[in-house]
């Protein structure tokens, strides 16, 4: 694993975050740009590829990933963005842990919730 928290992007995240993101130095790979959008992918596939990867999965879904985090599946991490914010509070958020947090902290643990205020 990388040092740096790495993100992929579900399919159904805003890629204007992802840009924003990239010009203030975050590693971001979105499910389109990687052909993985609108394939009907199951998200425990979706999953284990940004893990392969090495990458946080970053989504908005509040339903299948916590149940497969729960079901210790591994994972580089997933982040949950169940509360509705602005992009720009979505980007100071994950800009933030990218930044200060070891991928080690959050590989193969329970999700994290968007819990920025």
């Amino acid at each position: 694993m990388s040092d740096v928290l790495r993100y992929f992007f579900d399919e159904h995240m805003n890629t204007a975050i992802a840009d924003q993101l990239r010009m203030r130095g975050v590693n971001v790979l979105t499910a389109q740009e990687a052909g993985r959008a609108g394939q009907g992918i199951p998200d425990s596939e979706q999953l284990a590829y940004a893990t392969n990867l090495g990458c946080t999965f970053v989504t908005k879904e509040k339903r299948e990933f916590p149940v497969l985090a729960y079901q210790q599946i591994p994972h580089a991490g997933i982040i949950i963005l169940q509360r509705d914010a602005g992009i720009g509070d979505y980007i100071e958020y994950l800009e933030y842990l990218a930044k200060t947090t070891e991928p080690e902290e959050i590989e193969s643990q329970p999700p994290v919730y968007y819990n920025w205020t």
